[in-house]
């Protein structure tokens, strides 16, 4: 708590300062669920993560709103994936093919065969030429003999396959940037760069630590190269300029056996695929001299591999749940939009105070909200700070502020600001001018409550925690539950808070969370006080793993409820 109270603190003394980051925020993770654990992810150009499914033979392709579709059997167990050439590759390696699937259509694809005589291909990079793939003998693939070559190959964007290219290293991931292929060799501790055509000429070769197992590769933020050590849980960072053989300059992850590496906005991800020992599971490291706090997904998560996504978001695939993990952290989003409402039953008088509306993104952190105003553009005033609103999340919340104090008569100018760790965030200037004679006078809107609905797939799909932020003290919280898979009996229950309860409250409906839901059920929370907004929030079960929920308002005297 205290901790949170600094933060904030430093966040409204930023309000009034220029814009920047004061440092990395500890964002948000989200889990969205997929039929089974995934091994591989990559964004495609229309902003959806696809995910390769290998228990089930299978591809993912979860769209921006979280709906995921799922491919036909493939014939064997993907493994790596990658987008370019108008396409999302798939490497399965079993089958010893490579699909190519339409990102529009998941069920248009190609099949490539690669060589009977070769090992299964494993990791997959593509660009606007076509994809790359390493089809390599690291010992556990099934459709290797002893003797086999670790190879690569190519295929063009016109569907030609090159022959099996051996000598050039066991790869188990792949990069292709400006016109390089970049292969980091497991087995000989080195990482190459060659010539992304159809020879795929080696170039140079920048030599790792003896032992350290080059695996995952990707670009830093800066375009360089990052790769991941597996063995001495280490990132390795290159130049993508160098032309000269060097080392590897070595740096610590804290990392339990790292695999994929990627860059999102002024961040490089690391994900860590062991688990244990007291090591976190994902390390963020940032490259514009903000500091970095550890990050905390959820409990008994095992990411194997990470890929940039839409609107500056992290994703990852998780090989301990049938979900993928999306970690937002990024600046606040903030838009002015004008007087908030008249209430009826205001009393009249000279216009001394004036109620705003604006709309607000916190970016994953706390974000603090309010409105700077003033007599000119200079504004030199600011009310809302900090203490008294802030809003976490990742999705656009509306809020009103009460600017007081405002002389009758006298034009202003105003705008929304909000500000996090991450940055500060202005929206467009706006004017009214303050009656100077008789009128409604506006009354603030109160902050509405916040129902976050937890679930879990694991043994049966449930609601497992039922959490409520901003209350004021009063309230009453009806929890109810209804369809296959509620309890028996105890469907219904009400709970009252108080003064001590002012702020957040943790319900603990055992009978309700506990509950296995199967398709159609529903968990309902409805959070009311006197004279207040009665904010509904409603979890149902539209599949036995999936749970969609909505949240809805009713304010008072009101018979029909609208978006909150």
């Amino acid at each position: 708590m205290r901790q949170r109270l600094m933060m904030l603190g430093a966040i409204a003394a930023a309000l009034v300062g220029p814009a920047g980051a004061l440092a990395a925020g500890p964002g948000t993770f989200e889990q969205f669920p997929i039929p089974a654990a995934a091994t591989s992810v990559a964004q495609a150009d229309d902003g959806a993560i696809w995910a390769t499914i290998g228990s089930r033979h299978t591809v993912v392709r979860v769209a921006p709103n979280g709906t995921f579709s799922e491919s036909g059997d493939l014939g064997g167990a993907p493994a790596g994936i990658a987008v370019g050439a108008g396409k999302v590759w798939v490497a399965v390696t079993s089958a010893q093919k490579v699909v190519a699937f339409n990102p529009a259509n998941l069920g248009e694809s190609q099949t490539f065969a690669t060589p009977p005589s070769s090992c299964g291909p494993v990791a997959v990079a593509a660009d606007g030429s076509g994809a790359f793939v390493s089809l390599p003998n690291d010992g556990s693939a099934s459709t290797c003999g002893v003797g086999t070559a670790s190879a690569l190959l190519t295929i063009s964007a016109a569907g030609i396959v090159s022959p099996a290219l051996a000598g050039r290293g066991t790869a188990l991931d792949l990069l292709v940037t400006g016109g390089k292929l970049w292969v980091p060799d497991s087995t000989g501790d080195v990482v190459r760069r060659l010539a992304a055509n159809d020879d795929l000429t080696p170039e140079v070769s920048f030599q790792a630590p003896g032992g350290s197992g080059p695996n995952g590769i990707g670009l830093t933020p800066d375009g360089n190269i990052a790769v991941s050590l597996f063995s001495t849980s280490a990132l390795g960072e290159i130049s993508s300029a160098a032309n000269d053989p060097a080392p590897l300059v070595e740096k610590a992850t804290n990392l339990s056996s790292p695999f994929g590496v990627a860059a999102v906005g002024r961040s490089l991800f690391i994900a860590g695929s062991g688990v244990g020992g007291g090591k976190p599971a994902i390390r963020r490291i940032t490259y514009d001299g903000t500091v970095s706090p550890p990050l905390t997904p959820p409990a008994g998560t095992q990411p194997l591999d990470v890929t940039a996504g839409p609107d500056d978001t992290a994703w990852f695939s998780d090989l301990a749940s049938p979900n993928l993990l999306r970690f937002t952290s990024r600046a606040p989003r903030v838009t002015t939009l004008g007087l908030g409402p008249m209430p009826p039953g205001a009393t009249t008088s000279p216009m001394t105070e004036v109620p705003v509306s604006l709309s607000v993104n916190p970016g994953g952190n706390a974000t603090a909200v309010g409105i700077e105003y003033g007599p000119t553009t200079s504004y030199g005033s600011v009310t809302g700070l900090a203490g008294s609103l802030t809003i976490d999340g990742t999705s656009d919340e509306r809020r009103i502020i009460l600017v007081e104090g405002l002389t009758p008569g006298t034009t202003y100018h105003y705008r929304a600001v909000a500000a996090s760790l991450e940055g500060i965030a202005r929206g467009e200037d706006r004017t009214f001018t303050a009656s100077a004679g008789s009128g409604p006078k506006p009354v603030a809107v109160a902050k509405l409550p916040k129902i976050t609905l937890t679930r879990s797939t694991k043994r049966g799909l449930r609601v497992t925690k039922i959490r409520v932020t901003g209350l004021a003290g009063g309230e009453k919280i009806a929890v109810s539950c209804s369809g296959k898979g509620c309890p028996a009996k105890k469907r219904d229950r009400t709970y009252g808070t108080g003064a001590k309860n002012a702020g957040s409250l943790t319900v603990k409906a055992t009978k309700i969370t506990r509950a296995k839901l199967r398709k159609g059920a529903k968990v309902k929370v409805v959070v009311s006080n006197k004279g207040a907004t009665t904010v509904i929030a409603t979890a149902k079960a539209t599949t036995s793993k999936k749970l969609t929920v909505t949240t809805r308002c009713l304010a008072p005297g009101a018979k029909t409820t609208t978006a909150c």
